[in-house]
């Protein structure tokens, strides 16, 4: 990732669409490149740029570690990780579907923001694949800010309301969506893993066991009740939801029936 270095530094305070076209595609195809993750939200460090969700790359590994310890210095633990050429594209969809819409380069050096959709196309539509880029968004916006202790309320409306608007794919052992697999935590609770998109449900599911059933907000209100309740994403930012946490999220935000009435 040198080249794209030496690229953005001879492009400071220029508008070249001919050096941004060849940085893009450089992104896509040149040895060493990194990003940050964060521990809580199990995804990469969310940050803003020109007022878009921003996620972070580094064209060598000593930019991403001094960014690193910068985001461990905010309250968030932290760590780098290698984007190798050949899962450069599936890391780019990965933004997308997480709700980033922009790429920062080298930040805190000769640095590049460019949006996502400059460097992949902008989906048309998700043939019917369950994706919920918004509800990752409000969930790694919230969490970030509990780490670091500047979350406030409209972080969680907006949270509640993306939990209440969003689409689940839930694991069946059978094949009439009737049996679901159920994971527990340290006080003996029972919960059924839901999951936001197949990206998540396949860190459960590795050896493809399960079959996915979608289901909404008001089928997972008839899930809970069977067990202590449901945990989102387990494997992700993990939230775990109670009965009446379920309950409550319906009734703050009316049912679907009257929000679309």
């Amino acid at each position: 990732m040198e080249k794209v270095h030496q690229l953005i530094a001879g492009a400071q305070g220029k508008d070249d669409p001919k050096t941004a076209a060849e940085i893009i595609r450089l992104l896509k195809t040149e040895d060493g490149m990194y990003t940050v993750e964060v521990r809580i939200t199990g995804n990469y460090y969310l940050g803003s740029e020109n007022e878009e969700p921003a996620a972070y790359i580094f064209t060598n590994e000593s930019y991403a570690r001094e960014f690193a310890l910068t985001v461990r210095n905010t309250g968030l633990t932290s760590r780098v990780r290698q984007i190798i050429p050949k899962v450069r594209h599936a890391f780019f969809d990965d933004l997308y579907r997480s709700g980033f819409r922009a790429v920062s380069i080298d930040r805190n050096h000769e640095t590049m923001t460019l949006s996502l959709f400059a460097i992949i196309s902008r989906p048309k539509n998700e043939n019917g694949a369950v994706l919920n880029p918004g509800l990752l968004l409000a969930a790694n916006t919230f969490y970030q800010a509990v780490a670091q202790r500047s979350a406030v309320k409209s972080m969680q409306t907006v949270l509640t309301r993306e939990l209440y608007d969003a689409e689940y794919l839930v694991p069946c052992t059978d094949e009439w969506g009737t049996d679901h697999p159920m994971i527990g935590n340290n006080d003996g609770e029972k919960f059924y893993p839901v999951f936001t998109d197949i990206v998540e449900f396949s860190k459960f599911d590795r050896k493809h066991q399960f079959s996915a059933q979608e289901l909404d907000i008001e089928a997972l209100k008839k899930l809970a009740k069977k067990c202590d309740g449901v945990v989102v994403n387990p494997f992700g930012f993990n939230l775990s939801l109670s009965r009446d946490k379920v309950e409550r999220i319906i009734s703050e935000n009316g049912t679907r029936e009257n929000a679309q009435a």
